[in-house]
């Protein structure tokens, strides 16, 4: 039950003195006068807020039943009922569902998530960007001027998807990165994001670059000879 304080003891054992070893040694010694005393409360995570309200439903339940779970204390011999409740300073920012996992998890997980973005950034990439430039750059090439009509609508709209996809694709690589907390995520959120965004807009000023060549490239200044 103490096993939460262990690193003290650990510590203890490194001490140089003597007394103040034998000080924490005897907090978890039976009989002793200082013995660790706890807060009287145990906390329970669930993986979901869904899982929690069911447990505390059946807990209640068994209450009223009387049927409820007791503590026996050695020291009296006496039963105590132990009360389910939900904590009044229960954290808004923690996920739960992930606590439980350990470092070396969540290092694989955040890998599997990046992994996952830079897929889809590639796809985006190759099936939607690089066809655009290709068509674009291909029609300046023979017209001199950006392309109309329908074909340039449905890639222009297709650009516009490609912010709603990385979007959706952003908030599935948070489930499988594992975040603990929804500050971790809103940075994870912000970066890859912003990479995008940077990228896009490199795409967008490389477009109007190559426009700009192309157009001052193809224009020869006239000049008129009179007899």
């Amino acid at each position: 039950m103490f096993s939460g304080f262990d690193w003290r003891l650990a510590i203890a054992w490194r001490m140089p003195h003597a007394q103040d070893q034998e000080w924490v040694q005897d907090w978890f010694r039976e009989g002793s006068q200082r013995p660790m005393l706890g807060s009287g409360f145990a906390w329970v995570v669930f993986a979901s807020h869904r899982h929690r309200d069911e447990a505390l439903h059946k807990m209640q339940a068994l209450e009223t039943d009387g049927r409820g779970i007791k503590y026996w204390d050695p020291s009296t011999g006496q039963h105590y009922p132990l009360n389910f409740g939900i904590p009044r300073c229960e954290p808004t920012n923690v996920r739960w569902d992930h606590l439980g996992l350990g470092i070396c998890c969540r290092r694989w997980r955040f890998l599997a998530a990046l992994l996952v973005w830079l897929l889809t950034a590639g796809l985006l990439a190759t099936g939607i960007y690089v066809p655009y430039a290709e068509y674009v750059t291909g029609f300046l090439n023979e017209a001199g001027k950006f392309p109309q009509g329908f074909m340039m609508g449905l890639l222009g709209f297709l650009i516009g998807l490609t912010w709603w996809a990385m979007c959706m694709m952003i908030g599935v690589c948070l489930n499988v990165a594992g975040f603990q907390t929804i500050e971790d995520e809103n940075l994870f959120v912000f970066i890859f994001f912003t990479i995008f965004c940077v990228a896009a807009s490199a795409f967008n000023v490389y477009l109007t670059w190559y426009y700009t060549q192309e157009t001052c490239g193809s224009t020869t200044p006239a000049a008129g000879l009179r007899a």
